[in-house]
């Protein structure tokens, strides 16, 4: 997969313009991104956040693990969507018991989101297994390879806004949250434009 990736690359004979060269890039960036995600797969087939909860879902619920208990109009701010959006979202997190919201006694107005034992059990499992998937793809790459690996992912998802300010405020991304306990075994929507 990558050798073809490589040789499409490498086609093209002559020095391309900077618009082409740009478009080559992206383009590039594109297939390689498509071979890690093919790469994630196997371990995606076995997380239970990624096989029940959409996109925005899994942003909004490892937001609250990441961040602890949040003001409903926090959390609409950190996801940068509004508070409708964030009450749809939440209202599915906990169906599935991976969140509460509970008014606070000094302001009743104030509805606060928290994760439950379980929203913090399957956020580890999701965040172990996809560092442990991770080291897998990236054992053979030296210290200076990783850093770029890091840095253009870091790159990627700010320009994409795919972390919640909470982890782009990370050093490195993708790196899980300090861990809430520990666990052994995994437990057995429409929403962000």
């Amino acid at each position: 997969m990558v050798q073809n990736s490589r040789m499409q690359w490498n086609d093209g004979g002559a020095a391309p313009d900077q618009s082409a060269r740009r478009e080559k890039l992206r383009r590039q960036t594109g297939i390689m991104l498509g071979h890690v995600l093919v790469g994630l797969r196997p371990w995606g087939a076995q997380v239970r956040l990624l096989a029940e909860l959409s996109v925005p879902q899994l942003r909004t619920m490892l937001t609250v693990h990441s961040t602890g208990a949040l003001r409903m109009s926090d959390l609409a701010a950190r996801l940068q969507v509004g508070l409708p959006v964030v009450t749809s979202l939440v209202n599915a997190l906990e169906a599935k018991d991976l969140v509460t919201r509970e008014h606070t006694r000094e302001d009743r107005r104030v509805v606060m989101c928290s994760c439950t034992e379980t929203g913090h059990l399957e956020a580890e499992h999701f965040w172990s297994g996809l560092q442990a998937r991770v080291n897998e793809l990236v054992a053979g790459l030296t210290e200076n390879e990783l850093e770029t690996v890091a840095r253009g992912l870091e790159l990627l998802a700010n320009a994409g806004k795919l972390l919640p300010a909470a982890l782009a405020e990370m050093s490195v991304p993708l790196q899980p949250p300090p861990g809430k306990g520990k666990r052994t075994e995994p437990p057995g929507e429409r929403g962000l434009k």
